[in-house]
């Protein structure tokens, strides 16, 4: 008899507090969710993810992922929130229903639109920080998502300690990539790599260059000589050649008004005099203005051809494309 009795009490001793507290933690998880219900009704968006979040460290439901992504993507925090709703749908699987389903595919095509992709190479075991959050561990799986458009603070952390500190900034669609590479002698070398517009020639002479800390900077050079540059004279001689007409006109309306002042002898012969004044007066006054415009394009004027001559202002199309965007983009000037 007692030979059964004492491994069932001795299982109940070893199950039961377990189970009790298994029990405990799911009765927090679930007021901390009814919390976060609540910071959420009254838009208090940050309240609400902490509330969710400590919910789900009491129990790491995939159903509190959904509601984790929510206050994410009310704060415009686009990149985690896309991780979250993902996540949400792998975990939960066929268990989301699905109406909750196309919703969540649609929140996550909106999203995407507003993202980029920040890749982080470093050593291995390296905690990766974006704007203060965890996203993760070196060797990272792929790619974070952020917000487009939006500065984000990058912090690399060995054992607790900050050893690179950053910011980046990703455009929709597109990619940027953060190099860190660490040199024997506890030099190092950092090296940032923006695409589609990456240098990799840059990107391996940076590499390789002496101990220090460098930020490279890969936008092409600019197509153009850095000084004033002088426009067609076309301008100039549309307002240097409306000058001259005006002015004539202004003149030979004078002259005819003028000749023929003292011989009016009928109304309509004063009405046509005082029309034919009318017109010089404004011929007057445009021929002055134009006469105004031609000075001030003098200065600004090519009037040698230099405009023409030179081969580092030619327009150029160039192509680019990354892993959710491709397009066409004209550089140079006319």
């Amino acid at each position: 008899m007692w030979f059964r009795i004492i491994p069932a009490v001795f299982l109940a001793m070893v199950v039961l507090p377990g189970a009790l507290a298994a029990q405990e933690d799911k009765d927090r998880a679930v007021e901390k969710f009814k919390e976060g219900v609540v910071f959420y009704d009254n838009k208090d968006f940050e309240g609400a993810l902490k509330s969710f979040e400590e919910a789900w460290q009491f129990n790491p439901s995939w159903k509190l992922l959904y509601n984790i992504g929510q206050c994410q993507a009310a704060l415009k925090w686009y990149g985690p929130a896309v991780e979250s709703f993902e996540r949400y749908l792998a975990e939960g699987g066929d268990a989301v229903a699905q109406t909750r389903r196309d919703e969540v595919l649609a929140e996550l095509d909106r999203l995407r639109q507003m993202i980029g992709d920040l890749e982080v190479v470093a050593e291995d075991g390296l905690e990766v920080y974006v704007d203060g959050v965890l996203r993760g561990r070196t060797p990272l799986p792929g790619a974070i998502p952020v917000a487009a458009s939006i500065v984000h603070t990058v912090e690399l952390k060995k054992e607790g300690e900050v050893i690179y500190t950053g910011s980046k900034s990703v455009r929709a669609g597109t990619s940027a990539k953060v190099v860190h590479v660490e040199k024997a002698d506890d030099q190092q070398v950092e090296v940032v790599v923006t695409s589609p517009q990456a240098d990799p020639v840059a990107t391996d002479a940076a590499a390789t260059a002496a101990p220090t800390s460098t930020t490279i900077d890969t936008t092409p050079p600019p197509q153009h000589e850095k000084k004033r540059r002088k426009i067609t004279p076309i301008p100039f001689w549309v307002c240097a050649g409306a000058t001259v007409a005006f002015g004539a006109t202004a003149i030979a309306m004078t002259a005819v008004v003028g000749a023929n002042n003292d011989d009016v002898g009928t109304q309509s012969e004063a009405d046509r005099l005082n029309a034919m004044r009318g017109v010089g007066i404004a011929s007057l006054f445009t021929a002055i203005a134009a006469g105004i415009a031609t000075g001030v394009l003098i200065p600004f004027t090519d009037f040698k051809g230099e405009r023409h001559s030179a081969t580092n202002d030619r327009p150029f199309v160039s192509f680019y494309g990354a892993n959710r965007e491709g397009g066409i983009v004209l550089q140079g000037r006319f």
